[in-house]
């Protein structure tokens, strides 16, 4: 995870921060909105810096009066139906990876297992071949 930004934002990121700001449903608050990037974002950032964006601020500032129950202007408002599923497909794109890691995580024990295992000299070629095989099903 970064730690702090101290160069300017990317358009991904600035794109990532406006978009968590659309999907944001309670009270909105340039602290929360700072703890909320840190963990679904992976960086730091300061509330004056952010606020130093103009399409974080105006987002942010929609956001609020929207909130507030403020019918606002923006033209590319989503609705909630939207906002839930693109807030489904992050989690899931969330989970992905984080299973992915765990994946990697288990074929590397295996790899490190099955090379023990050929340094054996008890086991040999045919025990690791034995091990590899599917095994039937007693019923």
């Amino acid at each position: 995870m970064k730690k702090n930004i101290n160069e300017a934002l990317t358009n991904k990121q600035i794109n990532d921060i406006c978009r968590v700001i659309a999907l944001w449903e309670s009270k909105l608050t340039w602290q929360r909105l700072v703890e909320v990037i840190k963990r679904e974002c992976g960086f730091y950032i300061s509330r004056q810096s952010l606020s130093s964006y103009v399409s974080i601020k105006k987002e942010y500032d929609l956001k609020k009066k929207e909130l507030r129950g403020i019918v606002t202007t923006r033209s590319d408002l989503v609705d909630k139906d939207q906002a839930a599923l693109i807030h489904k497909v992050e989690r899931l794109e969330a989970q992905v990876r984080q299973l992915t890691k765990e994946r990697d995580l288990q074929l590397e024990t295996l790899e490190r297992i099955f090379l023990n295992a050929s340094e054996m000299p008890n086991v040999g070629r045919q025990g690791l071949r034995q091990l590899l095989e599917p095994r039937e099903e007693n019923t």
